[in-house]
């Protein structure tokens, strides 16, 4: 993917212009050049004070031969000149001559007219110049009217414009003391460098979020001139630079990097990128293996006397003499050195392991020395062993870190006393890290904790799972590095290929919206693809489309996850629209099935299909749809041009307030057409003379006014152009519905027929029969060959399903797969998934970011000897979002991705159970269209706190419980069977000992222990009604607090594992005084739910009082059938009022969904209507009619 940016400033003017000098474009384009390149990663070229020729020459160089994967970026910093007889826009260059802006001026339209013709993906103009806001529209447009600039935003992809003011407005340089760049650039610059905040966590600043900064700051330093940004079928967010922490790595302590390798760097970056994860998937099993105790080759129980490694600093130490066998030579290389103190004997005696509680990795140097190069932690596997769950061991460790201080002996006794009665593990003797004992009391055996230090060597292939990882690694990965780049992998070094010239169509066999279409699209034409998938938006229905539309395409693919549940579940979804469609492998069971299940797919398909015919059939009604969407597209993008014509007008007609003469040519809907030439004549410097007399007389507008009077009829004129097309678009309820009946039941019932064909055409073709029968009986005779034939089996059963952590189970070959969808990508750290990818040529990670991340039992403090021996930088590996200890599969490639698509429909949750969520977690970008019919009960409200006053306790093992709150959950079980007797019901805590207090609480209610879990257990998991016990209350530790209050990712999926209700069971004020999730909900009714919005407020109220007027009782803010109205009117019938602002400005997709919520609350029995809100404003009369005209309607 190539990024091209044009830079042109022009500060002299020379000759017959007429324009004044202007002093910063050279300072501007320094200054843009230097963000641009440092923090976007352009490739710039500039010009300064260049000729027309000069200028035109540089822009079809930046435009020509670019492809879908390119960036294209264009700059201006000039004077602005309109043409005095058609308002059509200049850029003034070096040699532009007054009255010769045709030949000696850069004409804007032809430099739009280069934008739509090239080829690149995205296309970016920054426009620095006076009137430059007529760019965005397109400066010809005007003479043909609206409908052509409808259809061409609608139609042109990729391109967003953003100016330094609006089409009437001029920009200005700074004022003496104000800088050295103009106002404009001086807010673009501080927004790339360092103004604009990472909004979405994946390292980059996007284009529109660039905009809000610049409008916002400029607005901010009330400067005379209002940026305006325009953007045309432009598809989920533009980067446009890194944000200022992640656009420096530090690799290897290198003070930089370029960003242009050499073949030979990217494969010893591709070494060591992989090494690395390698031997932290290595590192981390080796820390949890627990060693059986007559392994006395494995283990040397350190000589007596002091402790010295934890009490004495870490060292360097001599080695003991009967501990050097156990150094690892080169040949060793899974092998590792651990030291521990106390140690700890588990299990039976002939079973009997032994572990260190607190351990810490050692290395000798070359002197033969031994000393920790790593910090000493808990070791998590022994506690796993003893029975504690995870919550519990993540706990017991932050508790470690934050308390093991190394050369303090009597602390470290402390302590391991402590963590050894927390967990019942008895000591046996006593413990004294001053004195250690220098051997293993074993006879009689006795299972505790002895005073006893141990060095031992740990092996990573102790981990059969693991294992297959790393030979994945050593065996595939690491011996074809130079090849890596070849697969979807090469997506995470930023490489890009686009699939386009492989033809395919969407299958949709199930419901899909615009922005699961669009992640389709990308991920069948793109090489890398990310999206989010916040709870309940469908992430299972996108993976079983793109599965379908892959398969149909006569493409490959394999989808896989962290966990059984979310494979099982895309391989049920599949499995209901056509078996055989998705094959399950990976773990042996699976395999054993394989055999049956190939058997299946040649019974269910003997006979041969027409897909050809089920396709055109499909192609044909999406035609329609999108016809259909393009008449909604077109409806959006005019009400989004009547909006900024209301704003537009009244700032126009301020200058004439009380001048009845002048306000009375906008009822004229041809005075300003026939005034306007007349207004551009007077504005001529020596002929203009008579123009200007006869305006005086006939307006009384005097010379110093004519350029307000310009931009007055100017607008009047776009407004009467604009009303007359609203009056001819088609009717939007019929668009709509139409719509909807196909993208709801016509479309994915000719799509399910589609796919079915398609497998029946390839499992009757005889070659692949005979393949499928052959692949049968090898696996009968012999399951361990999964391998042998599976390349040729592909063409026959061309989707298959593992989890990640079984990717060895697949043939180890490159490319193998056309497609890989790694589902649930934010649970899964990218070492992982990394052998997976390498089996694909493109990919699609898609994840929730705002979910509880993986577990990784490699603490920072052994990762950063890993990084080093390998070259990097903890900090730029944090930074580059690649750390296995912080960073997820779905954040490396995030930051990785041109773009990250955002599932934005969420489907699941009771409206008032997701608001919370959606406000503070999502940005409030989810479209919340759930039908409250489709829930299995009403509770209203869906969200109640019960107050409970308890009392927090710390049992003997574990973290915390509260018995008062606990109680109060059962009688909220009770509660909920009672009325709701067919519904599923989950109880969720965050504590380990809260979850064993309410099984035993519930067990007679016959809730199962299933039911009754930690949030962590929950996760991926979903009831119709959950009872939620958050703990806090009086009496809980300042460390359980923090953690408490602090996780909102946590809170977040407990609250979203409910459908219909969320019965919230705790201390109300406690939590009220806290802050987090829990907290908003807790003060959930001192809220104002206000709107914010300034003009939304003011259509509301205009409208208001228009329907007051007319005897209407109005209620603001309601919420009917789950959906918030902004006016709910009595009218003899009530009707449920849905203002439209039009905000987005890139399709009609907003109006949609709001169309969507009217049929959500009239299927409830309740009538609504959606009023735009440019109507409000500017007709309030017209609007009030109408919602009264569908209140009177039957």
């Amino acid at each position: 993917m190539g990024r091209y940016a044009l830079l042109v400033g022009n500060s002299d003017y020379p000759g017959r212009s007429g324009l004044p000098p202007l002093a910063t474009p050279p300072a501007d384009v320094e200054a843009v050049n230097r963000a641009l390149s440092l923090r976007g990663g352009f490739d710039v070229t500039t010009v300064l004070d260049g000729d027309r020729e000069k200028i035109f020459v540089a822009l079809n160089s930046l435009f020509s031969g670019r492809s879908a994967e390119d960036t294209v970026l264009v700059y201006f910093s000039c004077h602005g000149v309109l043409h005095e007889d058609d308002d059509r826009l200049y850029f003034a260059s070096h040699d532009t001559e007054e009255g010769q802006l045709d030949a000696t001026a850069v004409d804007a339209e032809r430099v739009h007219q280069l934008m739509r013709n090239c080829r690149a993906g995205r296309k970016i103009a920054l426009l620095d110049c006076c009137y430059s806001g007529s760019f965005g529209e397109g400066t010809a447009v005007r003479r043909s009217g609206l409908r052509q600039r409808i259809e061409r935003r609608v139609r042109t992809r990729g391109t967003f414009v953003l100016t330094a003011c609006t089409k009437l407005e001029s920009a200005y340089e700074p004022k003496p003391g104000e800088g050295s760049l103009s106002y404009f650039t001086q807010a673009l610059v501080e927004g790339m460098e360092g103004g604009v905040s990472d909004r979405d966590g994946d390292g980059w600043i996007t284009v529109q979020d660039l905009a809000d900064f610049v409008q916002n700051r400029m607005a901010d330093r009330k400067r005379e001139q209002s940026p305006s940004c325009f953007s045309e079928g432009v598809t989920g967010q533009i980067p446009i630079a890194r944000v200022a922490s992640s656009a420096e790595p530090d690799v290897g302590g290198a003070s930089g990097a370029s960003t242009a390798r050499s073949a030979t760097e990217d494969v010893f970056d591709w070494r060591r990128l992989l090494s690395y994860y390698r031997d932290c998937l290595a590192t981390e099993v080796a820390l949890e293996t627990l060693i059986p105790l007559n392994a006395t080759d494995r283990y040397q129980v350190w000589p007596g006397g002091p402790e010295p490694v934890f009490s004495g600093g870490g060292g360097p130490l001599p080695v003991p003499g009967g501990a050097r066998r156990l150094v690892p030579h080169g040949s060793d290389d899974q092998k590792t050195l651990v030291y521990g103190y106390p140690a700890v004997v588990v299990d039976q005696p002939r079973k009997a392991k032994i572990a260190p509680l607190f351990e810490v990795e050692v290395d000798v140097d070359a002197q033969g020395r031994l000393r920790a190069f790593a910090e000493p932690h808990l070791n998590r596997s022994l506690l796993k062993h003893l029975g504690l769950s995870d919550d519990q061991t993540e706990e017991l460790a932050e508790h470690v870190a934050d308390n093991l201080v190394l050369g303090r002996a009597e602390q470290l006794t402390m302590l391991a006393e402590q963590v050894a009665k927390i967990v019942d593990v008895p000591v046996r003797g006593r413990l004294d890290a001053a004195r250690l004992a220098d051997e293993l009391r074993l006879t009689p055996f006795q299972k505790g904790v002895q005073n006893v230090a141990l060095l031992y060597q740990a092996d990573a292939r102790e981990d059969r799972t693991v294992r297959g990882l790393l030979e994945d690694y050593d065996k595939l990965l690491l011996p074809e590095v130079p090849h890596v780049g070849e697969t979807a992998l090469g997506a995470l070094r930023g490489e890009r290929r686009t699939e386009q010239s492989r033809p395919w169509q969407l299958v949709a066999p199930m419901p899909l919206n615009e922005a699961q279409e669009r992640i389709v699209a990308a991920a069948m034409n793109e090489r890398l693809t990310v999206a989010t998938g916040p709870p309940g938006t469908g992430k299972s229905q996108l993976v079983t489309a793109l599965v379908a539309t892959a398969v149909a395409a006569g493409r490959t693919v394999l989808v896989a996850s962290t966990n059984n549940k979310a494979v099982d579940e895309v391989k049920r979804r599949c499995d209901e629209l056509a078996p055989g469609l998705l094959v399950r492998t990976g773990a042996q069971r699976y395999r054993a099935e394989e055999p049956d299940v190939l058997a299946t797919l040649l019974d269910t398909y003997r006979t041969p299909g027409d897909d050809e015919t089920a396709r055109a059939q499909s192609r044909i009604a999406r035609d329609d749809l999108n016809r259909r969407r393009l008449g909604l597209d077109q409806r959006h993008a005019l009400e989004r041009e009547l909006a900024d014509l209301v704003t537009s007008r009244r700032e126009a007609r301020e200058p004439f307030a009380g001048r009845s003469e002048v306000l009375a040519l906008a009822e004229d809907h041809s005075a300003p057409e026939s005034w306007l030439p007349r207004v551009r004549r007077a504005r001529r410097p020596w002929l203009g003379w008579v123009a200007r007399f006869r305006i005086e007389r006939a307006l009384g507008v005097r010379a110093d006014r004519l350029m307000d009077l310009e931009r007055f009829l100017t607008t009047e004129r776009e407004w009467h152009q604009a009303r007359v097309e609203e009056t001819r678009l088609p009717d939007e309820a019929q668009l709509w519905h139409a719509a909807a009946t196909l993208a709801v039941s016509a479309i994915p019932r000719q799509d399910a027929d589609s796919v079915r064909e398609h497998l029946a055409v390839r499992l009757t073709r005889p070659g692949n029969r005979r393949l499928v029968e052959n692949r049968i009986q090898l696996l009968r005779r012999d399951p361990n060959k999964s391998w042998t034939g599976f390349r040729d089996l592909l063409a026959a059963a061309p989707g298959w399903a593992t989890t990640a952590h079984s990717a060895r189970g697949l043939l180890p070959r490159r490319g193998l797969f056309d497609l890989v969808i790694i589902d649930e990508a934010a649970q899964c750290p990218a070492a992982v998934v990394l052998p997976l990818l390498y089996r694909a040529r493109s990919a699609l990670l898609i994840g929730d970011p705002h979910q509880i991340p993986p577990v990784v039992n490699l603490t920072a403090g052994d990762e950063k000897p890993i990084a080093a021996r390998h070259g990097f930088s903890t900090r730029w590996l944090h930074e580059s979002r690649l750390s296995h200890t912080t960073s997820t599969a779905y954040d490396a490639f995030a930051a990785a991705a041109s773009e990250t698509f955002l599932l934005d429909e969420h489907y699941r949750c009771h409206p008032d159970i997701i608001e919370v969520p959606n406000r503070e977690i999502y940005g409030g970008r989810l479209a919340v269209l759930t039908d409250p019919r489709r829930l299995a009960g009403r509770m209203e409200p869906a969200v109640r706190w019960q107050d409970v006053k308890g009392a927090v306790e710390v049992p003997a093992r574990g973290s915390a419980r509260n018995r008062a709150e606990a109680q109060a959950v059962r009688e909220a079980v009770e509660s909920l069977r009672t009325e709701y007797p067919n519904a599923e019901i989950g109880v969720v805590t965050p504590f380990a000992p809260q979850v064993e207090l309410l099984k035993s609480l519930l067990a007679d209610l016959g809730v199962s222990e299933e039911q009754i879990g930690t949030v962590h257990r929950y996760q991926g998991g979903e009831r119709d009604f959950m009872v939620l016990s958050p703990v806090g209350s009086v009496g809980i530790s300042r460390y359980q607090r923090n953690w408490l209050v602090t996780q909102n990712d946590l809170w977040n999926v407990a609250i979203t594992r409910a459908r219909a209700g969320l019965v919230i069971v705790g201390d109300r004020e406690w939590w009220s005084g806290q802050r987090g999730l829990l907290t908003t909900l807790a003060t959930a009714g001192e809220r104002s739910d206000a709107a914010s919005d300034p003009a939304r407020t003011e259509a509301a109220d205009r409208l208001h009082a228009e329907l007051s007027g007319r005897g209407a009782t109005v209620r603001r803010s309601a919420t009917v059938g789950g959906q918030r109205c902004d006016l709910l009117v009595e009218a003899g019938e009530r009707i449920a009022v849905f203002l439209d602002m039009a905000d987005e400005y890139t399709s009609g997709r907003t109006l949609r969904q709001a169309l969507a919520r009217i049929d959500l609350v009239e299927g409830q029995g309740v009538r609504a209507v959606r009023i735009p809100g440019w109507r409000c404003l500017a007709e309030p009369s017209s609007a009030a009619d109408l919602v009264l005209r569908r209140a009177a309607r039957a």
